[in-house]
């Protein structure tokens, strides 16, 4: 196997389109979420999980290989992009998102997600007021919709 990055021609017929949101099965499959300390990480992937790709270089990785890069790089590392936003009169709040399928997520959304079986209906809060901490027993869901239009500010 070579040392640089696959990328993929094409994507085995059993993952989902790209840009839709997956089933539960895929999403657990392809995460693994403690609610004990909050740690959400990638899981291990299989060569079903994985296409035969073919590399910037010409040279052709089979699902094992892929499979096997994957998992050396990234399998029970911490799922997520930590992501800086600006709050209130107390400087940057960083939370995390993780993207699947090319759908990006908010990692409390996910782990709530994983935590109780179905998405939350609104925003999720925290009980510490730390959005590092993905504890469930931490995770609150509010009735405020994900995506409040009244929230940003208006400028001009």
């Amino acid at each position: 196997m070579n040392s640089h990055t696959p990328y993929r021609k094409s994507k085995p017929s059993n993952l989902p389109p790209f840009g839709t949101l997956p089933g539960e099965a895929y999403i657990r499959q392809v995460l693994d979420y403690n609610p004990a300390n909050g740690f959400l990480s990638w899981a291990r992937r299989t060569p079903d999980l994985c296409s035969p790709v073919v590399d910037a270089k010409g040279n052709t990785w089979t699902s094992h290989e892929v499979a096997d890069w994957f998992n050396t790089k990234f399998a029970n590392k911490r799922a997520g992009t930590k992501v800086n936003k600006w709050g209130k009169g107390t400087g940057t709040i960083k939370y995390s998102t993780v993207k699947l399928n090319g759908v990006t997520l908010p990692s409390s959304h996910v782990c709530w997600f994983l935590g109780y079986g179905s998405w939350p209906n609104g925003r999720i809060t925290y009980k510490d007021g730390n959005p590092s901490n993905l504890r469930l027993d931490n995770l609150i869901e509010t009735n405020e919709p994900f995506f409040n239009k009244s929230a940003r500010k208006r400028t001009g």
